[in-house]
Formats: C-alpha cells, structure tokens, sequence
C-alpha cells in the first residue's frame, strides 16, 4: 500500500461509456499501482429539469466537493490552466509527495466544472489547448500520471 501522499484521487461527474476508454483507464490505473493508490471516484452526473447547464454544474461541484479530503491538493482540470510538460507534471507531482499531500484531480463534466471547485483548487491546470471529451481527458491525465512516476523514477517509458 502506498503511503498517503501516493494518494492520487480523480473526481469527476458521469461514468466512461466507451469501452475502449474504460480499457485505458484500467490500463493505467494498473501500472500506476506500483507506484502509487490511484482511485477513480465519479459522482453522479446532473440532469438539468430547468434547461439551465448552470445548475447541472452547480451540483456537481457539491457533489465533487464531498469526495475531495480536506488533506488533498486539489488540481482541477481546466482549458484556462496553465499547461505543463510532462516534466513540469512530474516536478508537481514529487512536489505533492515531499509535502505528504495526496492529490484529487478535478475534471468536470460535458457542460464544464463548478466555480466552487475552481475555488477550492490549489492550482488549475489544462492538459491541452484543444479539446477533448472529458472521457478521454480523464484517461490522458491517468497516462500523464503514470509517464509522470516514470520520469521521477528514470525510467526509459518517458523516452
């Protein structure tokens, strides 16, 4: 079992439909267990009755925000974040784990993330300047994690 600060949390609103995402996650989750927990924690996804996305979100973020510990740095995901190297990534994560912190990585849903996540974020971070389904953000996040480890640990998978 990995100490406390290899705790690595992804929460995010919804289930991977896609099966070959879902192969992908289970990929990495995998190879990612020799080097730290890694959890997976979906809430339920919201359903807008009002045709208004912003109370989907909003209760979401409540939702996501019950499974954040009150120890985590919280790292949402975010089109307006900075963007990293995979280096940069891994300095962050080596920073996490020297501090004895875990991590819970927020990732919103199809209509976006909650400001109250936002706010409750140590830091918000974009994967890429493009877009991509939160799906497969969550999946490439999981493979940035794992090349992350790897390069700490100087391995040749980063090369």
């Amino acid at each position: 079992m990995a100490s406390p600060s290899g705790v690595i949390d992804l929460v995010f609103p919804g289930r991977t439909s896609c099966a070959y995402l879902r192969q992908g996650e289970a990929d990495y989750l995998k190879r990612l267990s020799r080097f730290a927990d890694v959890t997976l924690k979906p809430v339920k996804a919201g359903r807008s009755f009002d045709g208004s996305g912003a109370s989907v979100i909003k209760a979401e973020g409540v939702e996501m925000l019950r499974k954040i510990p009150a120890s985590h740095g919280v790292i949402a995901l975010d089109p307006g974040g900075m963007e990293l190297s995979s280096e940069e990534f891994a300095v962050l994560l080596g920073r996490q784990r020297e501090e004895g912190r875990g991590i819970s990585f927020a990732i919103g849903g199809h209509l976006g993330l909650a400001a109250v996540i936002k706010e409750r974020a140590d830091r918000l971070m974009a994967i890429s300047r493009m877009t991509f389904t939160h799906e497969m953000a969550r999946m490439f996040l999981l493979e940035q994690i794992y090349r992350g480890y790897n390069i700490m640990a100087g391995s040749e998978y980063h090369k």
